[in-house]
């Protein structure tokens, strides 16, 4: 997909002012049913400017379970809280009213990523509505792999984790967008000849497993397997082992039948070139209960299905879940049980949304993305109009005022709109283009009067009084390290997302580096990610960097959540 794969997640959650001082003057309070969004990317596009130098850059690699704005007698914390990505991880991220950072909590899905690209990333945070629950959307990052040898999207799920002021913790899959049953990458033993492979079951129900067969073995090879008759729980795994025949060479198609579908795969070990082959179980039934890209799995192993789900959406009560998937670029819609935490899937548009913002009315009978609109009807997604697609687009109702809308609009413009004349027609209110490329992700104070908006390497402020969008301040951000520094090392330093503090006088913004134009670099160096904490002055909007976290993996979202 030859375009900027962004995101911006826009739910209808409580937004809570934290006492961290300045702001601009309010033009009207949000009410509870108003919008709270995180950005992310991604990642087809970059720029082509190199990062050099950064300020006040402090290592995150160990947790910290301290800050300054919990007091000495162990209090609650005061401070604006932040849950970050950073490839599979989530952090949760204090920021004082000084602007300092300090991580309180991680948690990670690599405990469920059994044999996933080494690629696979988080690229998306949405909070529920009600509860201390946030949802990650992580899929195979393309920018970080050979694409012929490693395979594309794929792999993608949505995750459940919940937070309180000090600790993260995963909770368990919401949603599988691939197959329930994964293989392992196969190993051979050149002592017992024998090449095997570990079956899991990675959803969420049990899996019963009616047959397992493998056919046109190799000459002279065989096979065991307890996998026939097994019940798999969540996480529960079973083994097949192929046993070479002739010139140690193994190979075999297998076929497995579960209560409700269909299985297949073929894998093999070729002793000359000591090479393996194998590609994930493809779905031998078009299931109706799917979105299309489970089952469009292109064959690595390392690749279930063709899904990439980006942004999320929640409806203001809990009950639905809209993802923008951008690999098809269409609008899937999904249950949401608010007990178990776990999603169900409903239906999938044919309307493109293109671009990855996306936010839903209050009654969940409208999507946007930018100025585009899809109409929802009993759970379909209909009725495809707009002109500019959005990177981060958010819906908020404001008391006294009316619904809102909110979005970048395509990469390099911000806009305002009012729905309250028709919710399906958006009309703008003020719009503002800073330089090209510098307005692919925003965010902004609860009350609105400043916005901050992100794109490459720089940050904008601005002002809004209701009626128009003033560009006040722009700040480019500089970042390096030593291995970038190397002349064959081509480190694009890009920026995937911008937080605002409810007060305004604080933004926060989550990048990562794409090792380009080098295979060496981009197979040993570290793929780096970080955030970087702004100070916004009340007054003339001036930008100015307090203080960084640097990571070990790329960080393509950040979402402030308010404190419990």
């Amino acid at each position: 997909m030859e375009k900027i794969n962004t995101l911006m997640f826009s739910i209808l959650v409580t937004m809570v002012v934290t006492a961290c001082g300045g702001g601009g003057s309010s033009i009207s309070s949000i009410s509870s049913s108003s919008s709270s969004s995180s950005s992310s990317s991604s990642s087809s596009s970059s720029s082509s400017s190199s990062s050099s130098s950064s300020s006040s850059s402090s290592s995150s690699s160990s947790s910290s379970s301290s800050s300054s704005s919990t007091s000495s007698s162990g209090g609650a914390y005061t401070g604006q809280l932040a849950i970050v990505a950073s490839g599979p991880d989530l952090l949760l991220v204090g920021m004082d009213e000084n602007g300092q950072l300090t991580e309180r909590s991680r948690a990670s899905l690599t405990a469920v990523l059994d044999d996933y690209s080494t690629n696979h990333g988080i690229f998306g945070i949405t909070k529920h509505p009600t509860q201390n629950t946030v949802y990650v959307t992580s899929m195979n990052d393309r920018a970080r792999v050979n694409f012929v040898t490693d395979g594309g999207w794929g792999n993608a799920r949505i995750d459940r984790f919940s937070y309180d002021s000090n600790t993260i913790t995963y909770e368990g899959v919401a949603f599988l967008m691939q197959g329930p049953l994964r293989f392992s990458n196969p190993s051979f033993n050149d002592s017992t000849s024998e090449l095997t492979m570990v079956l899991r079951n990675q959803g969420a129900t049990d899996i019963t497993i009616n047959t397992l067969v493998v056919e046109n073995l190799t000459i002279g090879s065989s096979f065991t397997s307890d996998c026939d008759s097994a019940v798999l729980s969540t996480d529960d795994t079973c083994t097949l082992v192929i046993t070479a025949g002739e010139g140690e060479d193994a190979y075999g198609e297998i076929a497995i039948t579960t209560t409700d579908n269909e299985f297949y795969t073929a894998v093999g070990y070729d002793s000359d070139s000591d090479s393996y082959l194998a590609y994930g179980l493809q779905n031998a039934v078009e299931l109706d209960n799917l979105p299309y890209c489970v089952n469009d799995s292109w064959g690595d192993i390392n690749q279930l299905g063709s899904c990439a789900p980006t942004a999320l959406a929640i409806s203001a009560d809990g009950t639905r879940v809209f993802v923008n998937e951008d690999s098809n670029d269409t609008v899937v819609v999904l249950s949401l049980d608010s007990v178990s935490g776990e999603m169900a899937y409903l239906s999938s548009d044919t309307s493109s949304v293109e671009l990855q913002g996306i936010a839903v009315n209050g009654d969940a009978t409208a999507l946007y993305s930018g100025d585009y609109v899809l109409t929802v009807t009993d759970d379909e997604v209909t009725n495809f109009s707009g002109i500019s697609g959005g990177n981060a687009t958010e819906f908020i109702h404001i008391d006294g005022v009316g619904d809102r809308l909110i979005s970048t609009l395509g990469n390099s413009s911000l806009a305002v709109y009012e729905l309250d004349t028709d919710p399906l027609v958006p009309t703008e209110i003020s719009s503002v283009a800073p330089t090209s490329w510098n307005a692919v992700f925003q965010h902004h104070s609860s009350d609105l009067s400043v916005f901050a908006s992100v794109g490459y390497t720089t940050i904008e402020s601005y002002s809004f009084d209701g009626a128009d969008l003033v560009e006040q301040d722009s700040l480019d951000l500089e970042i390096t390290t030593t291995e970038c520094d190397d002349a064959e090392n081509t480190c694009d330093f890009t920026v995937r997302g911008v937080q605002v503090t409810p007060d305004g006088s604080y933004a926060m913004a989550s990048w990562f580096y794409k090792v380009q134009d080098s295979p060496i670099a981009a197979a040993s160096l570290p793929y780096w990610g970080g955030i970087i904490a702004v100070g916004i002055d009340a007054v003339t909007g001036e930008l100015t960097e307090v203080d960084s976290m640097t990571l070990a993996s790329s960080s393509r979202t950040v979402l402030f959540v308010p404190t419990p």
